[in-house]
């Protein structure tokens, strides 16, 4: 860093040689040379008078307050204190938040519930309604059976001539469409 420094011709505007001149490295050429740019420059002398004006109020300033020897222990004691603190209001909002989320679905639940108990006793009233109605009609039925034993006995007969694989409508069927497609005969020569 300091071999670009040496060359003949620096940049003495530059941020190397500034650390160069402050770290009090300079040979007496350099020093020299410093000190022409510094009389030609008005703004490195404002600058240059400007830090030197900082330093000698540092080296001058009283030392810094010494600290109780218990401070380290009460800034840390102090820090765990607030880490404690917001973990626990941490906890606190989460529990809070939790509660808040259960007693919403509680509350569904609950008036679900209700709702639900009032759809069950609707279901079995309506049970108990449509069993006294199906025993009534079953009861009369029984009563008129010899009426409707025929009846029942001669719609099966009609069902069964009608949907067996040999009975009417499957004969009318097959003559239905054996009509409608008239089967090719190939003749072999």
């Amino acid at each position: 860093m300091h071999e670009n420094i040496k060359k003949p011709n620096p940049d003495l505007h530059s941020d190397e040689w500034w650390l160069h001149v402050l770290g009090e490295e300079l040979s007496s050429q350099e020093a020299d040379l410093w000190q022409a740019h510094l009389e030609r420059c008005e703004q490195c002398r404002l600058e240059w008078q400007a830090m030197a004006h900082i330093d000698t109020l540092l080296r001058t300033a009283s030392p810094p307050p010494l600290l109780p020897d218990n401070f380290t222990a009460r800034t840390v004691a102090r820090v765990m204190q607030k880490q404690r603190l917001q973990r626990l209001l941490g906890f606190l909002g989460g529990t809070l938040i939790v509660t808040l989320v259960s007693w919403m679905v509680l509350s569904f639940l609950g008036a679900t519930y209700i709702s639900l108990g009032r759809f069950v006793s609707l279901v079995i009233l309506g049970n108990q309604v449509l069993f006294g109605s199906l025993m009534r009609t079953g009861l009369g039925l029984f009563v008129i059976w010899k009426m409707m034993l025929p009846c029942i006995v001669g719609g099966v007969g009609v069902l069964f001539m009608l949907l067996m694989p040999n009975g009417i409508l499957a004969t009318l069927l097959i003559l239905w469409i054996s009509r409608r497609q008239p089967v090719a005969v190939t003749v072999a020569a």
